[in-house]
């Protein structure tokens, strides 16, 4: 498991926060962190608990997108001559793309498979649950 120290994350000065490249079940994908140099050891502990949870509900975040936005994509971003895509289907194409940090939200950023052309899926997370907040296109 890849654990985030302040050594490896690079500060951003312009957007405010710490980012670097991290190993997802096997998926290198964007991490950011939103802290200044006097928090963010506190945001880094909390971002391994982040990195930790989604490694072990990567299926239930998908989920949860699909139980949001399956029924818009079929309704609204389907075409004529497309047939409708199943729960299964929609998480299958789902593919992370970065982790955004901030003090109480958690924003997963999906690759969307050319579901809804090439807008991303986020999916956004409160607090030290990780409770589900919305889905959104």
């Amino acid at each position: 498991m890849e654990i985030l120290s302040q050594g490896d994350m690079l500060f951003n000065k312009e957007l405010g926060f710490y980012e670097k490249e991290v190993d997802v079940n096997g998926i290198n994908i964007g991490i950011s962190i939103h802290a200044t140099p006097e928090n963010i050891d506190d945001r880094l502990v909390f971002g391994n608990k982040v990195l930790n949870w989604y490694k072990e509900n990567e299926q239930n975040v998908k989920q949860y997108a699909a139980s949001q936005l399956l029924e818009i994509k079929n309704k609204e971003w389907t075409d004529k001559d497309e047939k409708e895509i199943t729960g299964e289907e929609f998480v299958n194409l789902m593919s992370i793309d970065d982790i955004s940090i901030s003090d109480q939200t958690v924003d997963f950023y999906f690759n969307a498979g050319g579901m809804f052309t090439d807008h991303s899926i986020i999916v956004r997370t409160r607090g030290e649950n990780f409770d589900f907040i919305q889905a959104i296109v």
